[in-house]
């Protein structure tokens, strides 16, 4: 049978709760996971040592406020006003480290609650409730705290351990998460794997990106964490140069679509009607790029007052685009203009009175869209005369 987890019963004994019924009076053999164990022990008394760091480099106001320990990571949660400092989070694994390397030994044994509830060298975890007789862990005289959990028998067995996360899970908490040993090995395995992936979609926008470094053979945790930040700082180095590329390319488009349509406003301005003093333009541009539409509108708007409706195709959208100049506003507004164009090509669409812009997916109502907007801009614009 398989335990699936383990609870405290009566009187705090220990209740193992298992996958199926245990038969009474059958013999019990007990098989237990020991790289499993030996991973929930690293990481329990990484725990202890990252509450001892915390307290040391942000003060001794830092209180613990939960925890999680497993074989894959450890989470610890923190009383702490502000997220910690580069510098801070550094200072916390130097630390934690320095006592891995040193081989510190880790004690326990139980004392009475009595003697020790007023100890300010043992922390203990607000909030519970302890029985008469506790168990204290006693790293090397350094970390003592009240714990009934298992641990490594010295720090030197817990492996390097890397903080992977920091960040506020609630006002005046904070969370750190850590990996260490073969854990860390494998944190950095899928973390490789998260990079590649990464890279590969850069890849795709931009073929000459140089390829993520790797190592060849058996690395160390610790190898593996100092190439997973290499890789970071490849992929950060990477994206800033496409970023880049994307700056340019916008820039170049935006110019060839300023230069287009310098060239097109003064056929378009001489295609318009005048109404009342107002130019009335509305037009069927085609298939162009949907952001040309607001370019050719700000272009136009120098030739004189003018009412426009420009209109274009863009695979299978349909993008409206309303401008009216300042006196033409008086009159007629853009965004009543989209308001009647829309719904004519599948779409809608609104803005301000002076600019305005909508899109659609039928292609086939262009015609009777700008029929309509033709014939609400003539009644507004002539029905002053």
């Amino acid at each position: 049978m398989k335990v699936v987890a383990t609870i405290r019963g009566a009187g705090g004994v220990p209740v193992h709760l298992t996958e199926s019924v245990v038969e009474v009076k059958g013999p019990v053999k007990v098989t237990l996971d020991t790289e499993r164990r030996g991973r929930i022990e690293g990481h329990h008394s990484a725990t202890h040592l990252l509450h001892w760091a915390l307290r040391s480099v942000l003060g001794e106001g830092v209180r613990q406020k939960g925890s999680y320990v497993g074989p894959d990571r450890l989470r610890f949660d923190f009383s702490h006003l502000k997220a910690m400092s580069v510098e801070e989070l550094a200072k916390v694994e130097s630390q934690v480290n320095e006592k891995v390397k040193a081989d510190v030994a880790v004690k326990w044994g139980e004392r009475p609650y009595a003697e020790v509830k007023d100890d300010p060298t043992i922390l203990q975890f607000f909030g519970d409730k302890y029985g008469t007789t506790v168990r204290v862990v006693d790293i090397g005289g350094f970390s003592k705290e009240l714990c009934g959990g298992t641990h490594v028998r010295s720090t030197g067995k817990i492996g390097a351990i890397r903080v992977v996360a920091e960040s506020a899970i609630a006002a005046g908490v904070r969370r750190i998460e850590a990996v260490s040993g073969a854990a860390l090995a494998d944190w950095c395995r899928e973390e490789m794997k998260k990079q590649q992936e990464r890279w590969e979609g850069l890849a795709k926008r931009n073929a000459g990106i140089v390829p993520l470094s790797h190592e060849s053979g058996t690395i160390s945790p610790e190898q593996a964490w100092d190439l997973v930040k290499r890789r970071e700082g490849e992929l950060v180095q990477a994206e800033e140069v496409i970023r880049e590329e994307d700056k340019q390319a916008a820039k170049d488009r935006m110019a060839q679509m300023q230069r287009r349509a310098e060239q097109d406003s003064k056929d378009l301005w001489a295609k318009g009607a005048v109404l009342n003093g107002i130019k009335w333009l509305g037009v069927d541009l085609g298939e162009v790029p949907s952001g040309y539409l607001p370019v050719l509108a700000d272009r136009l708007k120098r030739e004189g007052e003018a009412v426009l409706l420009l209109i274009g195709k863009e695979g299978e959208k349909v993008p409206l685009v309303a401008l009216c100049t300042a006196e033409a506003a008086k009159r007629v507004q853009a965004g009543r203009i989209i308001q009647v164009a829309a719904p004519e090509v599948g779409g809608k669409g609104g803005g301000r009175p002076d600019m305005a812009q909508g899109s659609g997916t039928d292609a086939s109502g262009i015609g009777k869209a700008l029929a309509a907007v033709e014939k609400m801009v003539k009644a507004a614009l002539e029905g002053g005369k």
